[in-house]
């Protein structure tokens, strides 16, 4: 089980289509998720995105997009585990000292308050330039 794992609904109002759009767009990736990379192992748009998580932190995320009346519902899971210096890759095994924990619950702060920030400018950006009639 990863050491962090977030999971976030945001209901977003507008089109399937425009938010698959916008998640597939490689060039946003790095503000969304500074420090990590991400590389797509699994597309399956415009359901979900699937991205292996390398760096400082190992995991993945997952965006799956949900249709539903007047919107759309952006599913969010982010699993990760602090990298086991020097890799990039492997995982951090001493996961129950105190220090490590402390690491972890840091992690796991930052992460959840840089998606919402990510999701919610998402979410203003686009039914800011949607007009009603087409969501």
């Amino acid at each position: 089980m990863p050491a962090v794992e977030l999971v976030d609904e945001t209901l977003i109002l507008t089109s399937v289509r425009r938010l698959a759009f916008v998640v597939a767009d490689s060039r946003r990736w790095d503000d969304w998720w500074p420090g990590m990379e991400v590389t797509v192992f699994l597309d399956e748009m415009p359901d979900s995105l699937h991205w292996s998580v390398a760096g400082d932190v190992v995991g993945s995320v997952r965006i799956r997009i949900q249709e539903v009346d007047g919107g759309v519902v952006l599913h969010y899971l982010l699993r990760l585990d602090p990298s086991q210096p020097p890799s990039r890759t492997d995982p951090r095994v001493d996961r129950d000292s105190p220090r490590s924990r402390r690491v972890v619950d840091q992690l796991r702060r930052i992460q959840a308050v840089r998606w919402k920030r990510v999701v919610w400018s998402l979410k203003d950006e686009l039914e800011r330039d949607d007009p009603a009639e087409l969501r």
